[in-house]
């Protein structure tokens, strides 16, 4: 709102309440026409069905994250990773065991207070966060490279749990898609590689189908190919200076957005789904991951999915 304010322009605010959301979720299927777990398509969708009501075209800006160092998680891993890469694999392979038999369990008994302590300075923050991220930092403490690191932060289900959820699939290598050596400049392949991935086959078909549904055409600029080469070509200091990410790009943006209204910290766009999957959407979670369901289907372990549902 306020840099609409300071530009001049035209500011819409859409206020949607639980129920809203809530509802599209039997929708999801119809819309994605595909299996499509990105909860994130829920406020998309009801984005682009208020946007289409004023307009018909609208601007995305995928791939200015991907191409410019936009997530914080390519400079906290690469940091994290620096630090912990020079002890001995051994020893880091037992500190992982540690934090995952007594720290995620500790954490998981305070969340609730966590939670309650952080939520006002990061709204939407569920108790799945805490032990989610405790877990992560196991993963990467037990890595053998950052490719393996990587995989693991951005996985659900990490390797060893997916032979035991999925017998019958192989293990997933979201930098598999990298077929040279590891680069002097690990947030470099971690953007290549979301680049190749998470970007056309989860974020792409998240706006492209939930914009259709509702007869909106969504443009992305920061996709035209001239401008991906450009920064793709670019000195990894013109996208992270140390202190700054997307650092070209906010250097542009401040000759006409004045630097407090844009440098805040970055927030996802998210929904609870943690709460609603134990309360609203409790009936349908049964159902669709119905023991005897899965059974029949053949591809799930339904001992596991049942404890994994708790």
């Amino acid at each position: 709102k306020a840099v609409a304010e300071h530009l001049g322009a035209d500011h819409t605010e859409l206020h949607c309440a639980e129920r809203d959301a809530i509802e599209i979720v039997p929708r999801l299927c119809e819309i994605y026409d595909e299996p499509f777990s990105d909860e994130c398509g829920i406020p998309t969708y009801l984005l682009c069905k208020a946007a289409r009501e004023e307009v018909k075209v609208a601007l995305s800006a995928d791939g200015g994250d991907e191409f410019f160092c936009g997530y914080t998680h390519y400079t906290m891993l690469s940091s994290a990773w620096e630090r912990v890469s020079g002890l001995p694999l051994a020893l880091r392979r037992a500190g992982s065991t540690v934090l995952r038999r007594v720290g995620v369990g500790a954490v998981k008994a305070m969340e609730p207070l966590l939670v309650k302590t952080t939520s006002r300075f990061y709204p939407g923050l569920e108790a799945a966060d805490f032990s989610d991220k405790l877990l992560k930092l196991s993963h990467l403490l037990s890595a053998p490279g950052i490719r393996a690191a990587y995989t693991s932060s951005i996985s659900v289900w990490p390797n060893e749990s997916l032979k035991d959820l999925a017998p019958g699939l192989k293990p997933y290598n979201a930098l598999g898609v990298l077929t040279r050596n590891e680069s002097a400049d690990p947030s470099l392949d971690m953007m290549l590689a979301d680049a190749q991935t998470r970007l056309p086959d989860n974020f792409l078909v998240k706006v492209d189908r939930a914009s259709m549904a509702v007869g909106l055409e969504v443009r992305e600029p920061l996709l035209d190919h001239k401008l991906v080469e450009y920064a793709l070509a670019l000195p990894g200091r013109y996208k992270y200076d140390g202190r700054t990410t997307k650092y070209i790009l906010r250097k542009i943006l401040y000759k006409y957005i004045p630097p407090e209204l844009v440098d805040r910290p970055k927030h996802g766009f998210a929904v609870p789904l943690t709460d609603w999957m134990r309360s609203a959407l409790k009936p349908l979670v049964l159902h669709a991951l119905d023991p005897a369901r899965i059974r029949r289907q053949g591809i799930f372990s339904p001992g596991y999915v049942k404890n994994a549902v708790g």
